[in-house]
């Protein structure tokens, strides 16, 4: 199975001395770490006003019960049918624009600036709590020009954020349609002698387009259905 690289903000806060016994700030702090008289491992923690010894099996159980939360990401809430049949290199291009509106938005590329200032790589030019929109905006103009990037101007990224709920494939110029939006063109009829003689293709030795769709626009003659493909 591949490994898949684990970030700082996927891991579990450290447990030893020295570390506090939550993971935050002014909790409970392990200051020691020994046996008792049964051998058995345990925790001595400092409260503030006084000290207890805890068994370390509990404190493990306790601090592995609080798993990370998992990082959300906005791209991911809205389905882009066009953009997954984009070629990888127009893809990219659509891809990062929205990125670039969802940090403009959020103040965060995943639409998470919380999550991002807990991971410790939010930047501050985009942070929600002390920009505003106008500023954020700016911002992402500057950065964009920077970078020779196309439609950086500032009111085509605002026209842009107008449609930023309707997920990336607004981003998609021209008229483009999906493949099964293609197909609904289509009477089923000829879908269904399409894919017919098209499967027979791939048991042919040899295999050219030009003959495959002289034997589709037979077939369709034959059928009544038309030529035209």
């Amino acid at each position: 199975m591949a490994s898949r690289p684990v970030s700082r903000a996927d891991r579990r806060k450290p447990l030893g001395v020295g570390h506090d016994v939550d993971g935050s700030p002014g909790s409970p702090k392990v200051i020691r770490i020994t046996r008792d008289a049964d051998g058995r491992v345990v925790v001595c923690i400092d409260d503030g006003d006084h000290r207890t010894r805890v068994a370390w099996i509990s404190l493990a159980k306790k601090s592995l019960a609080r798993r990370p939360a998992p990082r959300s990401d906005a791209f991911d809430q809205h389905p882009a049918p066009l953009l997954a049949e984009l070629p990888e290199d127009e893809r990219a291009v659509i891809s990062k624009r929205y990125r670039d509106l969802l940090h403009i938005e959020y103040g965060s590329p995943r639409g998470d600036a919380e999550g991002d200032r807990r991971a410790g790589i939010l930047n501050p030019s985009y942070d929600p709590l002390t920009t505003t929109l106008a500023q954020r905006l700016e911002a992402k103009e500057r950065e964009l020009r920077a970078l020779g990037e196309t439609g950086a101007a500032r009111a085509t990224l605002y026209r842009q954020l107008q449609r930023l709920d309707e997920g990336p494939d607004f981003l998609i110029h021209g008229n483009r349609r999906t493949v099964s939006q293609r197909f609904d063109d289509y009477e089923p009829v000829v879908l269904e002698i399409v894919r017919t003689e098209v499967i027979a293709e791939k048991q042919r030795p040899h295999k050219t387009h030009r003959k495959l769709l002289a034997r589709i626009r037979s077939r369709l003659m034959k059928a009544g259905v038309g030529d035209d493909l």
